[in-house]
């Protein structure tokens, strides 16, 4: 029985998933709800890769990484929701996407980013570092900082509410924020009279969402299903560079070769230096 017991965990196959910080694997993958801090119906399919959240609450404490309700790093992975599903990060970000992921189903996804975690980086909702697709959902993203940051977004058919409180240190840190290359194409219903205003850093440009007020917005923000000018987002990787990250989502001033030995976000892939 105890050869059988190590053939078993060394034919465990590990995913580039984590839920509220532990890996998802093909030992535990179809249960989800024996994560501490998972309840209700969770499950994933790699070969569909599909993560199915079915009346499913992540609940987690922790500060970085390991305090992430849902972080990946898979590309084409389908979020399936089902009825109401919450993630409430009480330390760190709600949600960080890594790879190409859809938002979809007939149901709705309630991500609370912390709003007191000690680096002011993790107060985020969901943090993007490639391509988000929210098709015919509801989602509702909020954090002390931002709601939603960074990477690729489409919204289609898809009712959305979104808060970030903002930073007294950073003026475009804000509800939706750091748009990359291009500004969404979606129609913001309210507030009225909002607009995506393009900055620069180190010659990439990024779009946030500011108010009529020139301000960035702070408040809620909704994008309903009614709402015109879905638009379409390419996730290619643009011909100039985006930056290098590291895995709080800061992007770093050092070139590639001077950098030490870890794992990092180059222009959207994530890559290891050994």
């Amino acid at each position: 029985v105890a050869t059988l017991g190590v053939g078993t965990a060394l034919a465990q196959t590990e995913y580039d998933l984590q839920i509220a910080g532990t890996k998802v694997n093909s030992n535990n993958c179809n249960n989800l709800s024996i994560i501490e801090g998972v309840t209700g119906t969770a499950k994933y399919d790699n070969t569909t890769r599909t993560l199915t959240l079915d009346n499913a609450t992540i609940r987690t404490t922790a500060e970085g990484d390991n305090g992430v309700g849902i972080i990946h790093g898979i590309d084409n992975l389908k979020i399936q929701l089902i009825g109401k599903n919450t993630i409430s990060a009480e330390g760190s970000v709600g949600m960080i996407n890594g790879g190409i992921c859809t938002l979809t189903g007939s149901g709705e996804l309630i991500v609370n980013g912390s709003t007191t975690a000690s680096k002011k980086e993790n107060r985020l909702g969901i943090l993007n570092r490639n391509t988000i697709t929210v098709s015919g959902c509801t989602l509702e993203a909020s954090g002390g900082e931002s709601g939603l940051s960074s990477g690729y977004w489409k919204f289609d058919h898809c009712n959305v509410r979104v808060k970030g409180g903002g930073s007294s240190e950073n003026k475009y840190v804000g509800s939706i924020d750091y748009m990359w290359d291009k500004e969404p194409g979606c129609a913001i219903t309210t507030p009225m009279g909002a607009y995506w205003k393009e900055f620069q850093i180190k010659g990439s440009s990024y779009y946030t969402l500011f108010g009529a007020d020139n301000m960035v917005i702070t408040d809620w923000v909704t994008i309903s299903k009614g709402a015109s000018s879905i638009g379409e987002v390419k996730a290619n990787v643009p011909q100039k560079k985006r930056g290098i990250y590291n895995l709080e989502g800061i992007r770093l001033s050092s070139e590639w070769k001077d950098l030490p030995a870890g794992i990092y976000i180059v222009d959207g892939e994530k890559r290891i230096k050994e």
